[in-house]
């Protein structure tokens, strides 16, 4: 069976909405404050291979792929991307998958952004940290470069990003 390699969002992709912002958004469990440290670290889960609200589904090779981002990559509070406004932090390390059940979660460690005096950043983290709010992750997708099968069913998708 042969691929078709594209470096760009085909016509087909950006006629489902592909390329234009976010590709998808997953959605995750609470975070959590890690109390055991002495700096503002919230805990909480980036990614999974359950099945979201829109009916995708992330494979394990994805977490895998996303395990290898910058061990300090920006974290923002939203998908606007406003800056400084939407900046929460950044990693502490690099994600980490935790098996259980059958379902793959990515673990992320984030250092709250404690450099302005009056930011979102430092609302939300005392927000988690005092329980006053539950708050999810989620995190936003846009795909550049992928291959589809040819002849594969065109109401799922596969994609395989290099």
């Amino acid at each position: 069976m042969t691929t078709a390699a594209r470096s760009l969002v085909s016509p087909l992709l950006l006629a489902r909405g592909f390329g234009q912002g976010t590709d998808f958004d997953i959605y995750t469990r609470a975070a959590i404050a890690d109390e055991s440290s002495d700096r503002p670290i919230i805990r909480m889960v980036g990614s999974s291979t359950v099945k979201d609200l829109q009916g995708d589904t992330m494979m394990v090779t994805a977490l895998e792929d996303m395990t290898r981002c910058d061990s300090n990559l920006t974290i923002f509070i939203d998908h606007t991307y406003d800056l400084p406004d939407s900046v929460y932090g950044s990693l502490m390390e690099s994600p980490t998958i935790k098996m259980q059940g059958g379902i793959a979660d990515l673990h992320l460690a984030v250092e709250t952004d404690f450099s302005r005096p009056v930011s979102k950043a430092r609302d939300i983290y005392t927000q988690i940290s005092k329980g006053k709010i539950r708050m999810g992750c989620s995190i936003g997708c846009q795909v550049t470069n992928y291959s589809l099968e040819e002849g594969a069913d065109r109401d799922s998708w596969s994609l395989n990003v290099p």
